[in-house]
Formats: structure tokens, C-alpha cells, sequence
């Protein structure tokens, strides 16, 4: 062994010269060098390669993540040469990845392919089964479908000049379709300003009410209270039916007052009329021909009649003529003819006689109480048939009802 001590050299290496030798020490062998090469052969006997030689030790560490490239890292699991990692995991370490549950989860990006049980929550925790919140601008909740022309729709929920709104809208063509307010007002095409507020821009319809088969289109209105209910009922003929109840239940049976038939007419069914605001009301109109009247003197003639009459109101317009068959009979004359009963005022009796075969002049005047005419002469006498036999008497004027 030298004399002087390897750790009082002056001259230090950090690395083998070609030529550089060892020097070992031991009871059996003594003191000996040993060269560079032979050093390595013996240490990297035991492994395999030259290890002290290879990228695979220790000995070009100069980072974590360059010994992390260095170091192979055994398997995660709990099989045999596997580390386990349910320490670090707690319960997800024993959940099965078909079906994996949780408290409370926050990714930045989250795909879900099948369900999710429980409640979630987008930019929040979540309060409700999809809570989507953004505490900057607007929630949006996106949905796009594939293929044909399938938009993106959105929901969204913002502020419109302090007040809540839940828009849905087509991206594709950025057009708003429906807006819901805080204040209950719904508008399909515009934004509300009333109740429900529709407005369409093509020549579609706006609004279309219509009934399944075997039953009418029906829309209800009502306004707050019982007994302010209508109903507009389009009927399986066509008609406009408006009824009325006295239920402010939309299912209740409405009672028509008045219908707006295919034909353009307006039908009172319910006792109504028209008020021109005066308080009265016009409820009454009826036209037609009068071709058989009946002798009501008793004596069984047979009168022929050509009339005409027309109703309006409370007022009846008569005119045409009738023909007297050749008689003997002296019975005051007496014809049923009035379409409308004449009331017993004499007020509203007064018809005349334009022109008759007579030759002379006599008067007409309605029976009250009754349907009939008698007719009289100039001096107020009854006139008998015989007086009228073969004669062609022409009637007009009007006179009221009640």
C-alpha cells in the first residue's frame, strides 16, 4: 500500500483517462491497480450490458423528467408487480368504469355518452338536474343535429333591460322563434307585448286552431272571474260558432248565441240581436213569398195570392195581390194573410189597397190579435165575399209587431 494516503492527493479527476488504473486493497491479494476497462467488466457482471456504459443508470440524471425517461415505472393495479393507487383514489379506486358516480366533479370539458346520475351542473354547482350557469353574460344551452337541415338551436337565458328572458333561437339563420318574459308575455316571431303575441313574416297563417277528427277547432277566452267565458268554435260544416258560459273551466259547454255560417250569413241561435247603440236591438229579419192563403169568413173559399213580405225588426212590409173565387156567399170577408201576428194596438195596424178590379174604393185593415184582414168600405161598413166575388185586390204597406 503507497505511503501516502489516496484523500491527501492534490490532483483530483472526475472522469477515467485511457490509461488510468484503480488501486485495491485486500488481505488475500494485496495491494493492486486494476485498469479502467477491466473495472467496468467486473461492476456490470452482475447486470445486463455494460451498465455503467449504458442511458439506463443514474449517472446523466440532471432533472426529474429526465429520470423519470430513465426509471420504468411498473403498471397501476393491484396484481402482483402493480402499484396500487386506491390510497391516493379513495372510493374511485373501486368503481367500475362503465358506471362511475361521484359527489362533486369540476372538469374543464366533459363528454357524457351515456347518462348521469344525480344532478348536474355547468359553471355552478348545480341546484336541479341540469343546472348550466354563467355569471358574466348569458346561459346557453346548444343542440345540433346532424345531417338534412338540421340547425343549431340554442336556449338561452339573459337580462333584457332588467328583465328576465328565455329565448330560443336558430343559429343557423339567427333568428329568434320564441321569447318567453318574466312577466308571463310569450311572443312566437317578435318580441311580446302582450299576453301572447304572434306575428308571422311570410303569408303563412299567424294562428291555426284545428280539431282532431270528429271534433270542431275551439279557442277559449276568458277573462278573470266566473261567468266571462267565450268560446269561437269553427264547426265540422264550416260554421264560426260563438258560444258562452258560465265557467271560467275551458272544458265546460258553451251555449251559441250566434253563428257565422260557411255561406257569409250571421245567424242569431241564441234570442240576440244587434245593438247600434242605442240599447235597442235589431233581432229580427225574415223575407219570403205568401202563394196559399186561408178564407176566414167561414165560407171554405179558395183565394189565390201572389205576395211578397219582408220583416225588419218590428216592422212588416207587405205587398202583391190576391184573387177572390166568384161567390154568392154574404159573409163579411175575412182572409188569414199576415206573416207576423199584428198586435191589438191601433198604432200599429195600417196597410192600403194600390188598386183593385172593383171599380170603386174600399179599405184594408189588419184584424188585431190576429194573422187576418177584413175589408171595408168607404162609409167603415164591413164588405161581404159576394161583394168581392172574382175581384183581384191589391195590397201594401206596413204595419208593426210586437
Amino acid at each position: 500500500m503507497a505511503t501516502t494516503r489516496i484523500k491527501d492527493i492534490t490532483t483530483a479527476a472526475s472522469t477515467f483517462s485511457s490509461d488510468d488504473f484503480v488501486a485495491i486493497d485486500g488481505a488475500t491479494s494485496g495491494t493492486r491497480k486494476m485498469a479502467k476497462a477491466d473495472l467496468i467488466s467486473e461492476v456490470s457482471s452482475g447486470v445486463s450490458g455494460t451498465y455503467l456504459e449504458e442511458s439506463n443508470n443514474l449517472s446523466d440524471v440532471a432533472s426529474l423528467d429526465t429520470s423519470k425517461l430513465n426509471m420504468e415505472i411498473p403498471d397501476v393495479g393491484t396484481a402482483p408487480n402493480e402499484v396500487p393507487l386506491n390510497g391516493m383514489l379513495g372510493d374511485m379506486a373501486y368503481q367500475s368504469s362503465e358506471s362511475v358516480s361521484m359527489g362533486t366533479a369540476e372538469v374543464e370539458t366533459l363528454e357524457v355518452t351515456d347518462k348521469v346520475t344525480g344532478q348536474l351542473g355547468v359553471g355552478a354547482s348545480p341546484s336541479y338536474d341540469l343546472h348550466v350557469t354563467n355569471t358574466s353574460s348569458s346561459a346557453a344551452i346548444g343542440i345540433t343535429g346532424t345531417g338534412g337541415s338540421k340547425d343549431t338551436w340554442t336556449v338561452t337565458s339573459s337580462d333584457g333591460g332588467g328583465k328576465a328572458l328565455l329565448n330560443f333561437r336558430d343559429e343557423d339563420t339567427a333568428n329568434t322563434v320564441m321569447s318567453l318574459h318574466q312577466d308571463g308575455k310569450v311572443g312566437i316571431g317578435v318580441s311580446p307585448s302582450a299576453g301572447l303575441h304572434l306575428e308571422q313574416a311570410s303569408t303563412d297563417n299567424v294562428l291555426a286552431v284545428v280539431g282532431q277528427t270528429g271534433y270542431n277547432g275551439t279557442l277559449f277566452l276568458a277573462a278573470a272571474g266566473s261567468g266571462r267565458d267565450t268560446y269561437l268554435t269553427v264547426g265540422g260544416d264550416r260554421n264560426l260558432l260563438v258560444d258562452f258560459a258560465s265557467s271560467s273551466t275551458p272544458a265546460a259547454t258553451g251555449t251559441t248565441k250566434f253563428t257565422f255560417s260557411k255561406l257569409g250569413n250571421l245567424v242569431m241561435t241564441g234570442g240576440g240581436g244587434i245593438d247600434f247603440g242605442s240599447g235597442a236591438t235589431f233581432d229580427n229579419y225574415e223575407h219570403g213569398d205568401i202563394t196559399s192563403v186561408t178564407d176566414a169568413s167561414g165560407a171554405g173559399l179558395g183565394i189565390t195570392a201572389d205576395l211578397k213580405y219582408q220583416v225588419i225588426g218590428k216592422s212588416v212590409q207587405i205587398s202583391g195581390k190576391i184573387i177572390f173565387p166568384v161567390t154568392a156567399d154574404t159573409n163579411a170577408a175575412q182572409v188569414t194573410l199576415l206573416p207576423e201576428q199584428c198586435p191589438n194596438d191601433d198604432g200599429a195596424r195600417g196597410l192600403s189597397i194600390s188598386y183593385s178590379t172593383i171599380g170603386s174604393a174600399f179599405y184594408v185593415l189588419p184584424l188585431g190579435g190576429t194573422n187576418d184582414v177584413m175589408f171595408y168600405t168607404v162609409s167603415g161598413s164591413t164588405m161581404s165575399n159576394n161583394a168581392l166575388s172574382g175581384v183581384a185586390v191589391f195590397i201594401s204597406g206596413n204595419y208593426s209587431i210586437n
